[in-house]
Formats: C-alpha cells, sequence, structure tokens
C-alpha cells in the first residue's frame, strides 16, 4: 500500500508545476497531506520551510532528518511537503507529510524508508510542539493503540531517530557430530537455488577480492577499504558483480559487500552533501531513477544525519584525504 496522495483541503495553499507541490500548512489538519514528486519541490529560492506556523490539534510527520549543518535545499526531492524545526542545541529537525493517525503516517515512513532514508521514523505533534508518540496515540488510536506503539519506538526528545532495544533471538547450539571441527576461514561462498556456486567472497578486513571469477564486472573502488567520511550516491544492490552497462556506465564507481552478501554500488566520494545531491540528478538523468544519497565513514554505511553529527563534532579533518568525483 502506498500513502502517496495529494489531498486538496480548505485552507492549504498549493503552488504546482507539473507533479510539484509545495504546501502551507492548513490552521486545524482535516486530512492526510502527502505526495510523492518527480522533482525537487524546494530550492535555493523556494527553500524547505522553517519553524513556520503549524496546524492545532494533535498529528502525525515523518521526521527524515536532522542537521547542525546547512543542506541542500533540494536534498528531499521524492516527497511533500517537508518542513523544518531548529531546536535550542543548534539541530535542524527535517519532517515530512501531516497525517491525522499513526497506520498513514507508518506506511508513509515506510515508503520513504524504501526509497533510501533508512533512518525515517513516525514522529507525533500537538498544537505544533513535539509530543511522546503514546501521548497522541492515547487520543488518536483508541482501541488500536497498543499495536501501533508496539510497531514504532517511543523516541527521547534529541532530534535523533530511537535506537532498537530487541533483542536477537539466540542461535541454536550447533549439532553434534563425530568430525574434527573444520579450520577457520575468511571465505563465504554463496549459492543459487540449485546449489551452484555464484561467488566466492572474502571477510577479511577489506572485504578481499569479491570479484573473483567475474573479469567484466565493472571496475570499482571497495568502500570497505577506505578511511573517513564521504557522501556517495547509490545505485544499485545486486546478488553478484555487474558490468558497467547494468550501471549505466556512470563512474566513478564504489563497491561494498553487503551483511547479506550482496553487491552494493555507489558513486562518487565527495566531501560535501551538495556534490552528491548533483551526482544523483546525474546518475537519475541517465536512467538511474531510484538513485539516492547516503554516506560512509571508515567504511561503514552511515546516515545522513549520522554524518553531519560527526562532521559537527569531529570536524572536517574526517573527511577522505581527496573527494573522487
Amino acid at each position: 500500500a502506498t500513502t502517496s496522495v495529494h489531498v486538496s483541503q480548505p485552507g492549504v495553499e498549493k503552488m504546482a508545476m507539473a507533479s510539484d507541490y509545495f504546501y502551507a500548512p492548513p490552521k486545524t489538519l482535516t486530512s492526510d497531506i502527502f505526495s510523492r514528486t518527480n522533482r525537487a519541490v524546494y530550492n535555493e529560492s523556494n527553500p524547505i520551510p522553517v519553524d513556520m506556523e503549524m496546524p492545532s490539534g494533535i498529528y502525525y510527520k515523518v521526521q527524515v532528518g536532522a542537521f547542525r549543518n546547512d543542506i541542500p535545499q533540494n536534498l528531499y526531492d521524492e516527497f511533500a511537503p517537508i518542513t523544518g524545526e531548529r531546536l535550542s542545541n543548534g539541530i535542524t529537525r527535517y519532517t515530512a507529510g501531516f497525517f491525522m493517525n499513526f497506520e498513514n503516517a507508518d506506511a508513509a515512513k515506510r515508503e520513504i524508508r524504501a526509497i533510501g532514508y533508512s533512518d525515517a521514523f513516525v514522529v507525533a505533534y500537538k498544537d505544533g510542539k513535539r509530543i511522546p508518540l503514546y501521548e497522541a496515540m492515547a487520543k488518536t488510536e483508541g482501541e488500536n493503540m497498543m499495536a501501533a506503539v508496539e510497531k514504532e519506538y517511543i523516541y527521547g526528545d534529541k532530534g535523533e531517530a530511537p535506537k532498537s532495544t530487541v533483542k536477537a533471538a539466540p542461535k541454536p547450539a550447533a549439532p553434534a557430530t563425530t568430525k574434527a571441527p573444520a579450520k577457520p576461514s575468511n571465505k563465504t561462498t554463496g549459492a543459487n537455488n540449485n546449489g551452484s556456486i555464484i561467488y566466492t567472497a572474502s571477510l577479511s578486513n577489506n572485504a578481499g577480492d569479491y570479484y573473483a571469477g567475474y573479469p567484466d564486472a565493472a571496475k570499482a573502488t571497495k568502500v570497505e577499504a577506505t578511511q573517513g567520511l564521504f557522501f556517495t550516491v547509490q545505485v544499485g544492490v545486486y546478488s553478484r558483480p555487474v558490468p558497467a552497462k547494468s550501471l549505466h556506465y556512470i563512474n566513478p564507481l564504489n563497491s561494498e559487500l553487503t551483511e547479506t552478501k550482496k553487491i552494493r554500488y555507489t558513486s562518487g566520494m565527495y566531501t560535501s552533501l551538495q556534490e552528491a545531491v548533483d551526482k544523483r540528478t546525474e546518475a537519475r538523468a541517465i536512467g538511474i531513477t531510484d538513485a539516492f544519497v547516503t554516506a560512509y565513514y571508515n567504511g561503514q554505511r552511515i546516515s545522513l544525519s549520522e554524518a553531519d553529527r560527526l562532521l559537527k563534532e569531529k570536524g572536517n579533518g574526517i573527511l577522505i584525504a581527496k573527494g573522487i568525483n
């Protein structure tokens, strides 16, 4: 199911060009307001509104980022409306949409995460002020309140996504065997449904040569071996290395062997978020329509909000030594 809808509502000011929408919030919310867009609604001449007057009553939004530094105004170009809220600690929180109930906000959150904003989460407001989810749900969810609470963690009001407290189930004990224990190995082999080998990947510190056996694979820099922080654009995830044609010949390319033994491809290593946003525009123009901006720090993928926090706390000295563009 999707919540990609545009709702006309009295009191909502709309300026439209093609499929792009800009909204001014109504005084009171009477229906959901959220749309997918095919181009950026906001730009430098029409910036994301910050600290604007918000509706009265209880409603939900989806937090998509929290930044201390300025962001490109076209960073969130896949959906609208977006609003910003400055906090006393210097963070600006960015949220998407206005929703009458938790279920619809949660559906929008899942859709936004699927686009690439993996740290998006639902938040609640009353008369323009952030309140705990459970407090809002007690008013809007009724009998479904507890079921809704179980789907979303109650956050601390720090402008950041909550951490999961769910523990993984214990692994079952290995079955008894009379065979001698195998020698430790840093190799992992994937196989398809008929049991034939599809790749062999090393799990050493630099992820090894997971391109072995794929001479026609596109040339890429392994991000696992990089040090420092950089922004980049995800352009595809595949079950095995693929030729440059599959990636529309975009360059430069980076690759990462994921925990699920897939190959994640990104393009460019940039020291500014704006450069990565520009690269995303280029990627979409050549046919990679689901390209999105992400970040890496010392070989590990992180959220854009986390990258912003690291830059604020540690300074620009943590940026990758030389951006690749």
